[in-house]
């Protein structure tokens, strides 16, 4: 038997190793998993109840101050749901809008003759496109 023919040990199979990574991924997913499915139900034995925020006799006890519709700190706290969600919707529209109409804006400075213009607008899409969304 010459010394190539032996057979590769395990730990340096490459089929072996890449299934038993996948095996040892899929446990540790499944242990996560387990921990939060457990976690969900003792806080489910706990009483989780959103009883708490649909109560018409409950104040919301804070004060929003920009609002559409009319909010006083004696309301109930649905209300002040509503209308964080009726403010959000708001400036989300404002946004899109506003992005949607500098964005034309934009693409017509590039498309523009004027040099002036079109230096302007690739500088702007150059600095926009090489900085980081989370920057």
């Amino acid at each position: 038997m010459k010394p190539s023919d032996k057979p590769t040990p395990l730990w340096r199979d490459t089929r072996f190793l890449g299934i038993f990574a996948q095996i040892v991924v899929l446990i540790l997913v499944g242990a996560l998993f387990g921990f939060f499915a457990n976690n969900l139900a003792t806080n489910f034995r706990l009483g989780f109840n959103l009883g708490l925020l649909f109560d018409p006799h409950r104040a919301a006890s804070f004060d929003i101050s920009d609002t559409v519709i009319p909010f006083s700190a004696t309301d109930p706290i649905y209300k002040a749901i509503l209308v964080g969600l009726l403010n959000s919707l708001r400036v989300m529209l404002s946004g899109i809008i506003l992005a949607t109409l500098l964005g034309i804006l934009v693409g017509l400075g590039r498309l523009s003759n004027n040099w002036l213009v079109k230096t302007i607008t690739l500088v702007y899409v150059d600095i926009f496109r090489n900085t980081p969304l989370l920057l």
